[in-house]
Order: C-alpha cells, then structure tokens, then sequence
C-alpha cells in the first residue's frame, strides 16, 4: 500500500552543523590524546592496562581478543517548521549524531597489536564488523564470538556486589574477589575481607602465604592467618562460618606438623601482634 502525503501549508526543514564536541551516548569519549598513546603502545600495552586507561568496553569478542569501545557524538541540529494562517503550526527536531568505535586486538600473550578509530557515517555499524573481520581473518580465522567474562557476564550482580563492597562489607568483599578476582589475580578485595575479620578471606589468605604462587610463600605468616581464621568470626550471619573455622584448625594442624619451635614461637608472636590492615598493607600497597 502507497501513502501519498499532501501538504497544503508551507513547511521548511533545516540542519545546523556543530562542531564535534557534545556527547550524546555510550561511553565518555575517548580523547586524541589516549589513542595517540595506545597506537604508540602497538606491541607494548596490554590488555590489563587497557583496562585500567579506560575501564570496561562495550563489546568483547573471541576471549578477549578484541575490544570494541563505542560513543555518539552530537555534529548538528534537524528541525522541520509547517506554517499556518496565523504562523508555524508545528515545530519539530533534534540532535543529529555520529558514532564512534575505537576497536583494539591483541595477541595471545596479551598485548596490544592493533588500534583502529572508527567513525563510519554510511555503514553504521557495519564499518565496525568489517574491521574486526578482517583482523580475525588474518589471525585465528575463527568465527567472532561475543566474550562472556566476568565483565559482561551478569554485569548487574557484578556491579551491585561492587557497590556494596565499596561500602565497606566484608562478605561482599569476600565474594568480589571470590566470584571474580581470582580470575584477575587481583586480592585487594580479598585483603579487605581478610582484614575486616571474615573467616574465609583470611584462611585463604592463609592458602596463599602457604603454598600459593601468586604471592612469595611465607609459612609464618600463613599460620598468622590461619590462627586468625579460628578466632571467631565476627561478621553476623554467616551461615558457613563453623566449616570454615573447622578447615582452618585442620590447616593450623598440619602447618604444626611442619614448622619447627622457633617458626611456631615467632608465628604465635605475630599473631599477637596482628593490626587491622596488615594484608592489605603487605600484599597490595
């Protein structure tokens, strides 16, 4: 069906070119000056720093393999006048915008190899995909898949167990690092839930002082942490506290069963000494 439309009054449409500067959506805009320093970083940067510059992106793919980071900028405005008898009888308009993608691979040791700024104006997003495609091709050739990471994975849940852990509680810390630090090797969180008196962060801080490779074994100050662990917790309402108080005693029985006198007197006056704050103190500043 055709719908022909007569207009019987005058009309008049516009557009206002602006410069490119107001931002509509997506992302704060990425500066020149950043991706000058990412497309210096080619071979250098990696994927881990990307983060840390400039946050979380909008779109992963292929394990982290490529990163896409979108925005819409505002260059005019559109507004269409009809006329009456006795003026305009009806005024519209809005904000014309023009995306951004800033898309980036890396290899599989996981630095950056390739920076593209993207503005496609006719393709849309289109002019996106054809990059990535033709990255991928010269890789590994594998179809593009979206990345589902502890990032995008449930981002909600991330962002509302981050929230409450900024605020200060301690299972909350304990489960940011659990259900998603040790994929990063980051123990900040862990450290704060240890430190807040959290009975599973400090027997697993205890877990890595003992035999972890992410931090320098120290059987001492394991058995620090395992002797806190069964002090008590004193977080209310932790239903898996008894469980985890009986695992510490088993790990502090077995630490006895290998550490001579002199490692347990020291380890014991340690443990006196013990302040609020020493793992974060030790293991992240």
């Amino acid at each position: 069906m055709v719908v022909i439309i007569i207009l019987t009054v005058p009309a008049a449409c516009a557009y206002i070119p602006t410069p490119d500067v107001g931002h509509l959506s997506g992302r704060a805009v990425i500066v020149d000056d950043d991706m000058e320093t990412l497309k210096a970083g080619e071979g250098i940067i990696t994927r881990k720093q990307v983060l840390l510059m400039l946050g979380d992106p909008n779109e992963r793919y292929n394990r982290d393999q490529y990163f896409c980071y979108g925005w819409e900028r505002m260059i005019g405005f559109w507004f269409i006048a009809a006329g009456g008898p006795y003026g305009p009888a009806g005024v519209g308009g809005g904000f014309v915008g023009k995306d951004h993608w800033l898309c980036m691979q890396f290899a599989p040791d996981a630095r950056l190899i390739h920076v593209e700024h993207i503005e496609p104006l006719s393709e849309g997003g289109a002019a996106k995909d054809r990059v990535l495609h033709e990255w991928n091709q010269s890789g590994s050739g594998d179809d593009l898949k979206i990345t589902h990471d502890y990032y995008n994975l449930n981002r909600i849940k991330y962002e509302i167990i981050q929230a409450m852990a900024v605020k200060g509680i301690p299972e909350s810390q304990w489960r940011l690092y659990d259900e998603f630090g040790k994929k990063s090797d980051d123990i900040v969180w862990l450290c704060r839930s240890a430190d807040n008196g959290y009975t599973k962060a400090q027997l697993e801080v205890g877990h890595l002082y003992w035999a972890s490779s992410k931090i320098p074994q120290h059987r001492i100050k394991a058995f620090v942490w395992y002797r806190q662990a069964t002090s008590g917790d004193k977080i209310s309402g932790n239903t898996n506290n008894r469980t985890t108080q009986i695992n510490a005693t088993k790990a502090i029985h077995d630490a006895v069963n290998t550490m001579s006198p002199d490692e347990l007197l020291e380890a014991y006056d340690l443990y006196l000494k013990w302040e609020k704050g020493d793992c974060e103190k030790e293991l992240v500043e």
